[in-house]
């Protein structure tokens, strides 16, 4: 009867054990399936903002991003894809959060959330006066004699050409162009294949005095770009919210913005 009584008490001190042992197993369990690293996807062909070097993606969305997430104890991976593909690889949870020189604009807000502004921009025509040395653009009117006019798929310079030139009745939707790339957009100018490109200026601005091109009318969009993330996940929005509020007039950020719009910079074609 002691030697039942002896092996009771030690398998209910193993089963206490088990009890105590169990629960830490499960939250280390969660803890490491939730993870620390967060997914950016960006499209890296729109300098300054983003581009290659080295075979590493740089720019002044990657750095900024990087920057407050690695303060807030995150580890960061940067992932590359089309621009037009972003949105579905959020909403998808394929990535964690969007770093494109993206506009805050009503519609993508429908479906995902945005951080506050951190760059104001506005769109810009951009020519070439080596294939047009007569040409001008000064308002939409003049579009309509172009033979062909290109933009990136999806961004707002594709927005405003449907909205403002096609739309309104001024060119065709032969007359209009769809890139996958603008830098695409940019080459076929250079072979006058199209006659104008319309892109955010503070992209449009490396490329001008370049091979005879030239920003022939600025487009006052008042565009903002912020970061964007899932609907409801407030925990990394609330992160990169702090982050840029706390960056706001330091000499970070002053430094980051001479280093990447008053500095030349070398773009992997």
């Amino acid at each position: 009867e002691a030697k039942i009584m002896q092996n009771k008490k030690k398998v209910m001190t193993l089963v206490l054990v088990l009890l105590t042992i169990t629960p830490v197993v499960l939250i280390s369990g969660c803890i490491e399936e939730k993870g620390t690293k967060i997914i950016i996807g960006t499209n890296a062909f729109f300098p300054p903002f983003e581009f290659y070097q080295n075979n590493t993606i740089v720019g002044y969305d990657i750095e900024l991003i990087t920057k407050i997430l690695t303060d807030a104890g995150y580890e960061v991976e940067v992932r590359n894809m089309d621009f037009d593909s972003l949105e579905t690889a959020l909403t998808s949870k394929s990535i964690d959060v969007i770093a494109a020189g993206y506009t805050i604009t009503t519609t993508r807000s429908a479906v995902m959330d945005f951080s506050i502004p951190y760059f104001d921009s506005n769109q810009s025509v951009v020519i070439n006066l080596n294939n047009n040395p007569n040409l001008t653009i000064n308002s939409t009117d003049d579009f309509a004699a172009i033979p062909k006019i290109g933009a990136q798929r999806y961004t707002t310079g594709e927005i405003w050409i449907q909205e403002n030139l096609i739309d309104a009745g001024i060119i065709n939707e032969s007359q209009y162009e769809p890139y996958v790339l603008y830098t695409g957009a940019i080459t076929d100018l250079d072979y006058d294949r199209i006659q104008a490109v319309v892109l955010d200026k503070p992209v449009a601005q490396y490329f001008e005095g370049k091979n005879g091109k030239n920003i022939t009318m600025t487009i006052v969009t008042n565009e903002q770009f912020g970061f964007a993330v899932q609907q409801g996940n407030t925990t990394l929005l609330n992160v990169l919210n702090a982050g840029l509020e706390q960056l706001k007039g330091s000499q970070y950020l002053s430094d980051l913005k001479v280093k990447y719009f008053e500095r030349s910079w070398i773009i992997e074609e």
